[in-house]
């Protein structure tokens, strides 16, 4: 193995200095990373201004901060030419502030009722307030959630115990946001901070420190609680103590009363992952609930700016534990669908009823839930309830092709992550992900994001000269031979997924799955032969990411899962992409409104979504498979062809391995959705569970409603 280049981005000087508790933590001169250059001077000519126009704006000590100032000067922006840049971009370094202030950001967005406080980083010597601060207000309100920016007192305000100045500037502003949670249209119990580096320690301490406000009372916004309800701590600092064997900083002491945290480092980041480490083993050796991600790359001081690094896309997990742990409502539905009996709705409930007994007894495999969607009113809604680490039990100790690392998100049979993602209503999708990629796809391209023809050759977006069997066909293989399966590869699977010659499963146990996929030889000539493979869909996220330079999941949060209210949850691959193939969480009620989505021809609530040309291009079938008398397909989702009558007529489906099942049925203006987890043994096929609706349907009831 090679040296790895450590991606160092401090937002402070060109010495940085991280004090433990009496101790130097670290220090580095003259830090330089891949990525991060001087600023030009245009650049700064081009910095945007602090403070924000169109804001409120409230000093939190209307008669002066308590104690003694630091600021040696007037407060200013101190950033130089000399100073880094952060993805091409200049930071704003806001130093010698001695009047704290907090600063309004409402949702963009319906708001949603929850509300983070955000404390910038900077060493406890400047606030990067955009970067750490004004960016990231931005996020949040695209999502709903009321953003307050704390520009709190540098320098020399902390850490503790070496001042306590910051640390009451937390204390403060919380207070005060939870005193105006009526009037700024917040819930009281849904005030969360969020802090970098510094402020991340920062949110910490507060989380440790709300029983006793560490100044005077000075009016009403101190008689309320100030503990933040969760903490959200990105590459923290001053946790950890280096010259006692990281042990615990001692001022930081968690207690069962300490809100849930998020927390996520890079490996090489020079403040010391063990900062990130330390703090998730106090929280849970006290059983609070923490989530906690470590990277191997991504260095320090990245706040939201996306970059190659994995890392950076953070903000979309964040959200995801923010629906788990109930600060963000779940999204599933956005206005609840409304709810009508189905014979109103021309459904027989006899046969539902018959249907229902026969999932109960097994007859169709092991189904979690089925719903009915028929003109826009949920009319059957069932779950069925499954031991799974029972039923799979002794699979989930044995290492297999199904389990290859025996912990962690690839066990299927880890009940932690399978069928359900860390007991929530969100369940694998399997490859329904597939047909969710190719709509975020599709969205991109609708809004003009993806620009490339989808018969742009594939191998524009790799380095050919370290890709494998680059022969003349793998130069002719496309995105739209990616999309409908016939990129001519050589893949397998054909065999079960339990078996070792599976190719997909061998990719799950690789480190570098779209490395595996595009260096297999060429089997056929792109476009000639459908053959399935999950490998296929596993090269998209890398295409969108050099196509649109956003990450796929990113990307589909702000303009699919965010405007359908789905909640979701995306695993990643070794290398940080999302795993497009087969890694998606959704709720039941997440899958109705994506088949609604389409059955709409792409309109949600009166906006286009998807442009009609792709779901028309989309639900055409490209080719056959030979599966079930002869399924269509399209752009990564299934044609089940009708028995009923006339040519071109078709079910459309997303179908994932163990049951997964999302039929849209465009004639009955209908939308079937089966979650399950059947993963070993045969699994029945779709005829039956297609021919059990129809039988039970009645024709063009919706025009009538």
């Amino acid at each position: 193995m090679g040296d790895k280049k450590r991606a160092l981005a401090p937002v402070c000087d060109d010495v940085c200095v991280f004090p433990g508790p009496g101790e130097l933590m670290r220090k580095w001169i003259g830090v330089l990373f891949v990525g991060i250059s001087m600023v030009p001077a245009a650049a700064l000519a081009q910095q945007a201004a602090w403070p924000p126009t169109g804001h409120l704006a409230m000093e939190i000590w209307r008669k002066g901060a308590p104690g003694t100032s630091t600021a040696g000067g007037p407060e200013a922006d101190t950033t130089t030419a000399k100073d880094h840049v952060v993805a091409g971009k200049p930071v704003i370094r806001i130093g010698n502030v001695s009047k704290p202030t907090i600063t309004l950001f409402q949702p963009k967005a319906s708001a949603n009722g929850a509300a983070v406080v955000v404390f910038p980083g900077g060493g406890y010597k400047i606030l990067a307030i955009d970067l750490e601060g004004t960016e990231v207000c931005d996020w949040l309100t695209s999502a709903g959630v009321t953003c307050v920016l704390l520009k709190y007192r540098v320098p020399d305000t902390g850490p503790l115990p070496k001042s306590e100045a910051a640390l009451q500037d937390a204390q403060r502003a919380v207070g005060m946001v939870r005193a105006h949670a009526a009037e700024w249209g917040i819930d009281a119990k849904r005030i969360g901070v969020l802090g970098f580096s510094a402020g991340a320690h920062l949110a910490a301490a507060l989380s440790t420190h709300f029983e006793k406000r560490a100044y005077s009372a000075v009016d009403a916004a101190d008689d309320v609680s100030c503990r933040p309800d969760f903490a959200v701590l990105v590459y923290p600092g001053y946790l950890a103590v280096a010259e006692q064997n990281f042990a615990a900083n001692p001022e930081i002491h968690v207690t069962e009363r300490t809100p849930p945290a998020f927390i996520v480092q890079a490996e090489d980041d020079p403040v010391h992952v063990e900062s990130a480490t330390v703090y998730f083993q106090l929280l849970k050796n006290l059983k609070v609930p923490a989530e906690l991600h470590v990277y191997a790359d991504g260095g320090h001081g990245y706040g939201l700016r996306k970059t190659a690094q994995p890392v950076t896309g953070w903000p979309s997990l964040v959200e995801t534990w923010l629906h788990t742990i109930k600060m963000l409502p779940n999204g599933d539905p956005v206005g609840a669908w409304p709810k009508g009996r189905a014979s109103d709705y021309g459904v027989d409930e006899a046969k539902l009823a018959a249907f229902d007994a026969d999932i109960v007894a097994e007859k169709l495999s092991l189904v979690d839930s089925f719903k009915l969607i028929r003109c826009g009113t949920q009319i059957y809604e069932k779950k069925y309830a499954h031991d799974y680490g029972k039923i799979y039990g002794k699979e989930a100790a044995e290492r297999g092709p199904l389990n290859p690392h025996l912990t962690g998100q690839y066990n299927y049979f880890d009940p932690a992550w399978h069928p359900y993602y860390q007991g929530t209503e969100l369940h694998s999708m399997q490859s329904v992900s597939k047909s969710v990629t190719s709509t975020i796809i599709g969205i991109a391209i609708t809004r003009g994001d993806f620009k490339a023809s989808l018969d742009t050759p594939v191998l524009k977006y790799f380095d050919a000269a370290k890709t494998k069997n680059a022969d003349e066909r793998k130069r002719r293989m496309t995105i739209r031979h990616v999309l409908t399966m016939t990129t001519g590869l050589d893949w397998n699977e054909e065999v079960a997924y339990d078996d070792p010659k599976n190719d997909t499963a061998v990719m799950e146990g690789s480190e570098d799955w779209v490395q595996y996929v595009i260096d297999r030889p060429m089997a056929h000539e792109p476009g000639k032969v459908f053959n399935y493979s999950s490998g296929n869909t596993e090269l998209l996220p890398q295409i969108f990411q050099k196509e649109t330079g956003q990450d796929v999941e990113t990307y589909g949060q702000k303009y699919l899962f965010e405007p359908l209210g789905m909640a979701h949850f995306w695993k990643r691959t070794p290398m940080g992409l999302p795993d497009t193939e087969g890694g998606l969480y959704l709720s039941d009620d997440g899958m109705a409104k994506l088949g609604t989505l389409f059955l709409h021809d792409g309109v949600w609530n009166g906006q286009r979504i998807l442009a009609h040309s792709w779901v028309k291009d989309a639900m055409t079938p490209f080719t056959t498979s030979d599966e079930e008398g002869g399924y269509g397909y399209g752009y990564q989702w299934w044609l089940w062809p009708r028995k009923d009558g006339g040519a071109n007529r078709y079910v459309w489906m997303g179908r994932g391995f163990g049951g997964q099942r999302l039929m849209i049925f465009p004639e009955e203006e209908l939308v079937a959705v089966f979650t399950g987890w059947k993963i070993l043994g045969d699994e029945p096929g779709n005829a039956g569970f297609v021919e059990r609706i129809l039988g039970a349907v009645k024709p063009q009831v919706c025009s009538a409603k």
